[in-house]
Formats: structure tokens, sequence, C-alpha cells
């Protein structure tokens, strides 16, 4: 049963992104999108998927508080847990710091608890989950609420002003950009077409690879599914989109839909191209 939804899922997507890229969507798509950061394809490059849905969730626990600064962070620190440096996995650097976000151990003593969903238990430096949703809980204690003071949570993170702007400068890369106002209006006939199209499409292909997850998906990501009676897996535990919910995302900017395919399909005002329509020029 799940295969042949996942195999709907996959048909259903790449109809919408066909149509994206070959000649648009529905002038009665434009609507508001998601707030949040979506990765860029620099960060979808370089940052490993576990890390970046790591980031994602983390940032959740922090109102106001971005993942891409987390991401930031991770990077600038150890690569993602990506360098074999002393201290990443095991050990201290030269200044005594551990694990892939490079904790002092009194101050990750201070931010480990609770323990976070799927990390260990005691909790780790080393571990990623662990530590990531730390450095989520120190940079919110530090000011980056609600936005207050991001500036003084990086500082507090690593006392320097060169260190703030590294981070700051790296989160940037990795929040996608959004086309100009001017490629909102559609053009006479109701149909958009590239840039907007093309962006539709990179903004779906960007997560290639991830799994999928009943009811998983919103205007800003990927989220945990829901567990259904007829598969042993419980889709709770995976992160990831279904197909509505990837096509949700991929539109986010420029729309707001309903996370089912058939409203998607009947939405008032949408627009059906033809197979001539979907067909390469």
């Amino acid at each position: 049963m799940k295969a042949a939804a996942a195999g709907a899922a996959g048909l259903v997507l790449t109809m919408v992104l066909i149509t994206a890229s070959v000649g648009g969507v529905a002038a009665a798509l434009l609507g508001s999108g998601g707030g949040g950061s979506s990765p860029s394809t620099t960060a979808v490059a370089e940052i490993p998927t576990d890390y970046l849905a790591l980031y994602m969730l983390a940032a959740q626990t922090c109102p106001g508080l971005d993942w891409t600064v987390l991401a930031g962070i991770g990077k600038v620190e150890t690569n993602h847990g990506q360098s074999t440096l002393p201290g990443v996995h095991s050990g201290t650097n030269s200044a005594g710091a551990e694990g892939p976000m490079q904790f002092l151990p009194a101050t990750f003593a201070e931010y480990d608890q609770p323990v976070s969903p799927g990390g260990a238990n005691p909790p780790s430096p080393y571990d990623p989950t662990d530590a990531i949703y730390a450095t989520a809980r120190m940079l919110c204690a530090n000011g980056a609420a609600n936005g207050a003071d991001l500036h003084a949570a990086i500082y507090a993170y690593n006392h320097t002003d060169s260190y703030v702007a590294a981070v700051l400068a790296t989160a940037q890369t990795y929040a996608a950009t959004i086309g100009g106002d001017s490629d909102a209006t559609p053009p006479s006939g109701g149909v958009w077409t590239a840039p907007i199209g093309q962006e539709i499409a990179e903004r779906g292909m960007r997560w290639l690879g991830w799994p999928y997850t009943f009811d998983g998906g919103n205007a800003q990501g990927p989220t945990y599914g829901k567990a259904v009676d007829y598969d042993s897996r419980n889709d709770a535990t995976v992160y990831g989109f279904d197909c509505s919910g990837l096509t949700l995302y991929a539109l986010a900017p420029w729309a707001t839909l309903d996370h089912d395919a058939a409203t998607q399909y009947t939405q008032a005002g949408s627009y059906h191209p033809s197979i001539a329509q979907l067909l390469p020029r």
C-alpha cells in the first residue's frame, strides 16, 4: 500500500514540476507564502541530510530562531561534523572544545537538558542531535528568542565579532532567495512562465533523496509524518515529505495550498494544462 502511495506521490510531483518548468501554474495559485527560510542549493549541497534535518528541528525549539544560524555555526565550527580535526569526533581541540558544535564541557552541561528527541542519554557533546539542540538552547537563552539580539546570542557562543560575522554570512548563503516582485503577476491568459516555473521546479528538486512520509512537509520544508495503520513503519518518526506536502512547499512563495492532493487539484480557479502543453518545446 505504501509503495503504491509513494509511486503516486512521485508521479504527481513529477507532473507538477514538469508543468512548472515548461509553462506554468495558474494565476489562481498566486498568494502568500510561508515564513522562515527554505534551504538554498548551497545548503543542500554542503550540509549532510541528517544535519540539515537537525538544524531545522532544533531551531523550532526557539521562537524566532532561523535554522540557518545553527547551520552557520555548524559550518564555521566543524563543517557540519565532517572535519577530522581533534575534538570533533573524540577528544578535545587545543581549547578544550568537543563535538560537532565545539562545546566546552561546562557550557554543554549547562544546555544539554532536556534530553533531545533521538539524542544520547545521558547527552553527549559528540552526538549531533544533542550538540545541535544544545546550541539552539544556548542561543535562545542569550538573545535569539524572538529575534531580540541575534548578534549577542552568537557572540555569547564565541566572543569575537569576526566569528559573528562569519556565522551570519554563512547563514545568508544557506537561505534560498525568491524572485523579484516583477515575476509575481502572470501575463494575460493566467499562466506563469520562467523564471517562476524554473524556480518552482528548483524548490522541489532540491529535496531529491529525502524520504517519503505520510502527511509530511509544509510551506517551510520537511516535517515528521503521521503513523498509518496499513504500514508497519511509523511515519511519525520519519522526517520528509509526501506528494502534496512537497507541492505545497514548492509553490509556497506564491501560493497558499491545502495539504491534500485532491483539494489542490480542484482548488477554485486552478489551471489544468493539456498533454500538449506539458510536452517539451
